[in-house]
């Protein structure tokens, strides 16, 4: 996935009234809306807000895709161990 972490802080007295006494962990909604337009909307005052269901749901997908993958890939090696060891003898 192309999406990269940011560490940010909300200004102080934004106009959603978020609070900025920390630091948040999270994906910059522009940033976000390329690659997964689904999770991000648009309010009344045209400020780009992150919903993170379709995120997780994306991440989800794509770890099922990887174990599938890395099985496919667990079962070639076995294959190919079993292939040169009736080779060695």
């Amino acid at each position: 996935m192309q999406l990269q972490p940011i560490r940010f802080q909300y200004k102080r007295d934004n106009a959603l009234g978020l609070l900025s006494d920390r630091e948040e962990v999270g994906f910059g909604a522009q940033a976000l809306q390329k690659i997964i337009p689904e999770a991000v909307t648009r309010n009344a005052n045209g400020y780009l807000m992150v919903n993170n269901d379709p995120i997780l749901w994306t991440m989800l997908n794509a770890i099922k895709e990887q174990q599938k993958e890395i099985a496919e890939l667990k079962g070639q090696v076995r294959k190919l161990r079993a292939a040169s060891h009736r080779r060695r003898k």
